[in-house]
């Protein structure tokens, strides 16, 4: 639990949690600490891929990148202190394959690599994430408008690798073709809502 002292704004982090991060090394540097990156944005929709970046880097990412279209990296670049842009060269992501070709080469160091926040709803944006799966060897994250767009055809998820998917009920419902209110009653357990 994180703690925050009212009167002079100090943050305080509780013992226990404290035991749960692992230590870091005096001698190390943040290459040490993975190389993320991050794969979406389009115009109108650069905030949930800088929202996403931010929380790598306050959750200990080493290096973090964000793979953007060039219609948005000037304004991640000025957003963005720590996160590096790498620009594709696109309005917005689709597939072609230029755009395929420049997110494997712009990914192929990276350790894990999260698609979907802000990546917009091109009807052929499937394609493009199937391929990238197809074509890299990275762990992978698959969120947002990435979970959307692989909702058209599952057999993308066939691929013979670890995928991680983190869908919301309404993404998750389009992905299983199931209600919002079906899916809550099948669940087995839920965790209190904040307001609880």
């Amino acid at each position: 639990m994180c703690i925050r002292d009212r009167d002079n704004g100090l943050h305080f982090v509780d013992d226990e949690v404290k035991n749960i991060l692992p230590k870091r090394n005096s001698d190390s540097h943040k290459g040490t600490y993975g190389k993320i990156g991050f794969l979406g944005g389009s115009p109108g929709m650069a905030g949930s891929i800088y929202m996403a970046s931010l929380a790598a880097l306050r959750s200990g990412a080493g290096l973090t990148y964000i793979l953007a279209p060039k219609s948005i990296a000037d304004i991640l670049a000025i957003k963005s202190n720590e996160q590096i842009i790498k620009q594709i060269s696109c309005n917005s992501f689709c597939y072609k394959e230029n755009i395929k070709a420049q997110i494997i080469s712009a990914s192929k160091n990276l350790d894990v690599l999260a698609i979907g926040p802000g990546m917009g709803q091109a009807k052929d944006l499937h394609i493009l994430i199937d391929e990238i799966i197809k074509n890299t060897k990275m762990k992978l994250v698959i969120d947002a408008d990435g979970i959307n767009a692989i909702s058209n055809d599952l057999t993308i998820l066939n691929a013979n690798r670890e995928i991680i998917l983190t869908p919301h009920l309404g993404e998750f419902s389009r992905l299983i073709g199931l209600s919002i209110d079906d899916i809550k009653n099948c669940l087995l357990y839920t965790s209190p809502s904040p307001r609880d």
